[in-house]
């Protein structure tokens, strides 16, 4: 588990604090840091050789999605909300597995669009209490997780 803070962060990231942050301060125990992006495009950006990649990060109502980006693949977006996201909590976003042993290049972006909320809620019966609460396409992560060594 390396912290987010080794990776190439885009300009906009900014990291939590516990003393003033409800979520750093809730999730300190797991997260030795922990990083917050809110705007569309802003980006984290790694290299490493091994054959698995994940973010350890959370998930929640203001969360959009994020697009990842591995080696020359085509990028696949991934939603940072579920059904159970009525509140904030611990995540693994996969990046990818099983790629041969080698040196890869990750790149995760926030996507400019959100999730459709409304419809994913609604799998497990539950209603959005307060839109505004729900509005946002935020990524809030706070390690990488390597099968390999980063480089």
């Amino acid at each position: 588990m390396i912290p987010l803070s080794q990776a190439r962060l885009s300009p906009s990231w900014r990291r939590l604090n516990a003393p003033t942050n409800s979520l750093a301060r809730s999730f300190g125990n797991r997260l030795s840091e922990l990083w917050e992006a809110k705007d569309p495009g802003e980006s984290v950006s790694f290299k490493f050789r091994g054959t698995t990649a994940r973010i350890y990060d959370l998930v929640g109502p203001d969360c959009g999605q994020v697009t990842i980006a591995v080696d020359d693949r085509p990028p696949v977006v991934t939603p940072r909300f579920d059904a159970y996201c009525t509140y904030h909590r611990l995540s693994t976003l996969l990046v990818a597995e099983g790629l041969p042993d080698g040196v890869h290049s990750v790149k995760i972006t926030i996507h400019p669009e959100q999730p459709d909320k409304a419809r994913i809620l609604g799998q497990r019966h539950e209603k959005m209490d307060n839109p505004k609460r729900f509005d946002g396409t935020a990524w809030y992560a706070g390690a990488i997780l390597l099968l390999g060594e980063p480089l």
